[in-house]
């Protein structure tokens, strides 16, 4: 059993996201082979506080400090530093600044505790956007080139480095050097009107970049460390709708607020071929920037094939919906799953034997009570709907007496069964299409884990082959990843026994164990099992029209139909 001290909060307007980060690790931690003995929040002010897991989840940061006064303890400085040294490892869960600029990380490493995550002298170098691009692209490694204005410059210099900015560019960009989630981020098309935005930032910040405008597609890829080397999982592509004007970015509403105006694709719409090297390119940036256990790395696609590392986060956001936990599910892994690896992946670096005991089970899907949770609609609040529904749906993925199992109300009327991957999608409209894309053969035939099955990613992160003791979650998402494939799997190793599209069977393979389970098509994962028309679907996934649809078949009403619809 490996011991925790979760730490959340810090200075920055990125506190809030801290908040939820934490409150997922200490949700999908309950239950498995990892305790959570302490945790620890910090003001803005750095002041550190114990505090009880009950005030962990108020729902905002002033909510938060109000109640620090009646159920926190302040701890002084030796008081801190003996929890910290009494836990095997420190999780730490604050982004910004004191958390992902070296400052909390040469705080635990003066205090000999070891910790998950990068070091304070490569998080110095990672979380400094023009020290990182101009290390890779010293390195050979492809970045976003930058122009550094500083406060020890004056402000005619800094106003002649913004106006002789890349002239070749339309726009440029300018943003904080250290920051994150997008904030403070500025688009100028006229250079000679940003240097009052330059001089506000400067003041605020005292480094600040200038870079140009970048057209492509944007990506963000999150990087596990493995045995051998870092393992790049599949990137996410982000595209931005509703757009009022061509200056938008992907900024901190869109990344964080509940709304169809940012939309993500996992796998992206890319070739393989260019998948590979999204991930070769990010698994360079991870090595070369010294990064440890898990980051996330952001970088753009441009239209000549060429791939620009943006921006580098060392400890990635683990909100509900995040981006690492939807590209673990593309890989058949659970909150839980992913979050049990980065903790052992760091507790054999230090040293911690228990690192490798297998996770308890939660209890077998046959004793538990299946509850359908149903969320979206076409009501204004859909959006909202969707974090409630997926909120209650996680949470009771813990519980050992119930079986949640997430369904999404189409605004046509229709009802989806989702997969645990199309679940983590952020908007109705964005699981809707997923379900959709989920049921075309081509788009989906073998880009659900590109230039690699299951069994070997897994085999590439841990070191190990394939294990039989994952969580029943965890098998269902892979059952839903084997519907995307246009395949069935072996139940054991995993290794494809039949082709949904070609028909091509593989009765014996590595395991030497037979499998005679038919190919799974996929009308399965995800389904639709309602229409507004009656109720009444085909076996083709096509709303019946009269006795026939349109293949042909006869339809039936599905089995097992709430009864309310």
């Amino acid at each position: 059993m490996v011991s925790l001290a979760l730490l959340l909060g810090g200075p920055s307007q990125e506190r809030g996201i801290s908040l939820n980060s934490a409150r997922s690790v200490a949700d999908h931690l309950m239950g498995t082979d990892v305790r959570l003995k302490e945790i620890i929040y910090f003001d803005r002010h750095l002041r550190a506080y114990s505090i009880s897991r009950n005030l962990l989840y108020c729902n905002t940061p002033s909510d938060f400090d109000f109640k620090l006064t009646l159920d926190g303890s302040a701890l002084a400085g030796e008081e801190l530093v003996a929890l910290l040294q009494g836990v095997d490892l420190v999780f730490p869960a604050i982004h910004g600044a004191f958390g992902e600029d070296g400052q909390l990380q040469a705080l635990l490493e003066s205090a000999k505790v070891p910790f998950i995550g990068t070091g304070a002298s490569a998080c110095q170098v990672a979380f400094d956007k023009f020290r990182a691009t101009d290390t890779m692209r010293r390195a050979g490694v492809g970045s976003v080139p930058g122009i550094l204005v500083t406060s020890e410059q004056s402000a005619s210099e800094r106003g002649q480095a913004l106006l002789g900015a890349f002239p070749e560019a339309a726009k440029v960009v300018i943003k904080p050097a250290q920051g994150g989630s997008s904030i403070d981020v500025h688009v100028l098309a006229d250079r000679s009107a940003g240097a009052d935005i330059i001089e506000g930032l400067v003041s605020r910040y005292g480094r600040v970049v200038i870079q140009p405008w970048i057209t492509g597609i944007e990506m963000t890829t999150i990087v596990m460390q493995g045995p051998s080397g870092p393992v790049a999982l599949i990137p996410l592509q982000i595209e931005l709708r509703n757009r009022l004007s061509d200056n938008e970015i992907f900024d901190y509403r869109r990344k964080y607020l509940a709304s169809n105006d940012s939309h993500y694709y996992c796998p992206p719409a890319q070739d393989v071929g260019v998948i590979k090297e999204i991930q070769h390119v990010s698994e360079q940036a991870f090595s070369l920037l010294g990064l440890r256990d898990f980051a996330r790395i952001d970088s753009w696609l441009r239209p000549d094939g060429e791939i620009l590392v943006s921006d580098i986060n060392p400890i990635s956001g683990m909100e509900q919906n995040s981006f690492l936990f939807i590209s673990a599910a593309q890989v058949g892994m659970s909150h839980a799953d992913i979050l049990r690896l980065v903790v052992h992946t760091a507790a054999r670096r230090v040293g911690i034997e228990e690192a490798d005991r297998a996770p308890a089970e939660a209890g077998a899907p046959a004793t538990r009570q299946s509850v359908a949770v149903l969320f979206g609609g076409e009501t204004a609040e859909r959006q909202v709907s969707v974090l409630s529904g997926t909120n209650v749906w996680l949470k009771l993925l813990g519980s050992r007496r119930y079986l949640p199992l997430p369904y999404l109300l189409d605004p046509d009327g229709s009802v989806w069964q989702l997969s645990y991957s199309a679940a983590l999608r952020h908007s109705v409209e964005e699981i809707v299409e997923s379900c959709r894309d989920a049921q075309l053969p081509r788009y989906f035939s073998g880009l659900a884990c590109p230039g690699m099955t299951l069994a070997h990613l897994y085999r590439r992160l841990s070191g190990s082959p394939w294990r039989s003791s994952l969580s029943s979650m965890t098998w269902y998402s892979l059952r839903c990843t084997a519907a995307r494939e246009r395949t069935a799997r072996c139940r054991k190793c995993l290794t494809p026994t039949a082709s949904v599209t070609t028909g091509q069977t593989w009765p014996r393979h590595a395991c030497a164990w037979t499998s005679t389970r038919p190919a799974r098509s996929s009308r399965n994962w995800p389904r639709r099992v309602s229409t507004r028309r009656g109720g009444s679907v085909c076996r083709c996934l096509m709303p019946s029209r009269g006795t026939r649809p349109s293949c042909g078949k006869r339809s039936r009403p599905p089995a097992g139909l709430p009864v309310w619809w």
